[in-house]
């Protein structure tokens, strides 16, 4: 066991025994007791209310005292597993560092655009654990960083307080009035409060240097393993983008061939030409939706540099704020969301009207003269209809 490990287990045996041994007079059962049985005592109103407000600064004063003691308890427990914790940690980050690199594209290259569209949704699920996780690392080492000039303030506030209740009990009164047993219990129990305060901060104090290495070491592994997942994720969202565009382009280039196909049937013509249409516009945000998500994420890992620097961030803000980066925003991006939004209004409108293809198809051809041209007619229009419904669909997830 660390030597400082082994000191902070002493004061806290120490702290708990010298608190311990002051409050054996003193419990939180019993003063609850006495706020329940404070009215039978039927005082005076003025002075139950002034022995009511004692008992429950008393009462308040002693649920303090068993936080702290609390907090000390699983300090314990924290420095104990910490060496193990620290080993563990530098194992794993060693072992991370020295697996081969693999390469998501190769891999699933195969994969399907809704399979990948899955695993980058549970690939960013696990980068947002990985990223509190970090979150978690940082605010250790940083309470470490910052934890002895706080501490030692407080335990200082503290002791002079401690020495004005001293006093103050020495004394045993207020003027010439004698402290009642409710404003004894109170200082009492202040003081109380303040000794395990200061046993705890002591305590901490001692094993800083052992949560500082434990934070440090858990941030080198996670930040090895936020890098590892971001670049898996830039990876997969490249090729989920690239699967994207080739069946957009593939689209175009069926929807190209029915127009050609069509002949100089006018209706034909004019049905194939609108799936044309819809086509090179899914091809279209195809492309920019693939460029805004790489933007995004370039930016997101920008940012995240930035951050994971800023340990010291209460002290180090302002300097941190004047080193972001420079981003570049497109100034016609408001413009672009407006015309979105009213193309989309527009889909739905035209989703509503191929959401019944043979009534739409019937009434298409209500001028048409029967026979089997009408026939063959009516079976190339159903194909194309439906296949409008497919690319409205399409259109409708591609652009949210």
């Amino acid at each position: 066991m660390k030597p400082n490990v082994l000191l902070v287990l002493c004061l806290s045996f120490l702290g708990w025994l010298t608190v311990g041994q002051a409050s054996a007079a003193l419990n939180v059962i019993e003063v609850r007791k006495n706020l329940t049985d404070l009215p039978s005592r039927k005082l005076p109103e003025a002075e139950q209310l002034a022995t009511q407000q004692l008992l429950e600064q008393t009462l308040a004063f002693l649920e303090t005292v068993e936080r702290n003691e609390q907090a000390q308890q699983q300090l314990q427990q924290q420095l104990l597993d910490a060496p193990k914790q620290i080993s563990e940690a530098q194992q794993a980050l060693q072992k991370l560092l020295s697996m081969p690199q693999d390469d998501p594209a190769k891999r699933l290259a195969q994969a399907s655009v809704s399979e990948l569209e899955s695993l980058l949704s549970e690939r960013n699920q696990q980068l947002r654990a990985l990223q509190k996780d970090l979150g978690e690392a940082n605010s250790l080492i940083v309470t470490a960083q910052t934890r002895p000039e706080r501490a030692q303030a407080e335990i200082s506030n503290n002791q002079n307080r401690i020495q004005e209740i001293n006093a103050l009990l020495k004394n045993a009164k207020e003027g010439s009035k004698v402290f009642s047993s409710e404003k004894t219990d109170t200082l009492t129990a202040e003081l109380l409060s303040l000794e395990s305060k200061n046993n705890l901060r002591r305590a901490e104090l001692a094993g800083n240097s052992v949560l500082q290495e434990l934070g440090s070491n858990r941030r080198d592994l996670l930040l090895t393993k936020v890098g590892l997942q971001e670049q898996e994720i830039l990876a997969l969202q490249s090729l989920l983008n690239e699967k994207r565009q080739a069946d957009s382009e593939k689209t175009v280039a069926e929807l190209s061939l029915e127009v050609s196909k069509a002949g100089s049937d006018s209706l034909l013509l004019r049905e194939s030409g609108l799936n044309l249409k819809l086509s090179d516009y899914l091809l279209t945000i195809t492309e920019r939706r693939n460029q805004l998500t790489q933007r995004n994420l370039l930016v997101r890992q920008q940012l995240d540099t930035v951050l994971q620097g800023s340990l010291l961030l209460a002290k180090i803000l302002y300097q941190q704020k004047q080193s972001l980066p420079q981003l570049s925003f497109d100034r016609t991006l408001a413009d672009q969301i407006a015309d979105t939004r009213l193309y989309q209004f527009e889909l739905r409108q035209l989703r509503d009207t191929v959401s019944r293809p043979e009534e739409y198809v019937q009434n298409a051809l209500k001028d048409a003269p029967p026979g089997d041209e009408q026939i063959a007619l009516r079976s190339s229009l159903l194909d194309l209809v439906r296949s409008r419904a497919e690319l409205l669909d399409r259109l409708n997830r591609d652009n949210p």
